[in-house]
């Protein structure tokens, strides 16, 4: 099995945070309107993350690390519903 470049994970890293950019944040702020942020941090051969931030301050953080772009969705969704 072979290793990703840099420059793999650095545009992995890149469509993953369009993904919550374009997409997942504008869905979470639809169905919740406490919710005032999610974003994407990754840090290289790390941890990858999303968090999300409510009005009041509160932060959930989901750990989406190698996931799909449909596991990641799934699994910041299940972690909301928690």
């Amino acid at each position: 099995m072979s290793q990703l470049s840099i420059k793999q994970k650095a545009a992995t890293y890149a469509a993953k945070n369009k993904l919550i950019i374009e997409h997942l944040e504008p869905l979470i702020k639809a169905i919740d309107k406490k919710i005032e942020s999610v974003y994407y941090t990754a840090v290289f051969g790390g941890e990858e993350r999303v968090t999300v931030t409510y009005t009041n301050g509160y932060e959930k953080r989901c750990c989406v690390t190698a996931d799909s772009d449909f596991a990641l969705c799934r699994d910041v969704l299940k972690h909301l519903d928690k």
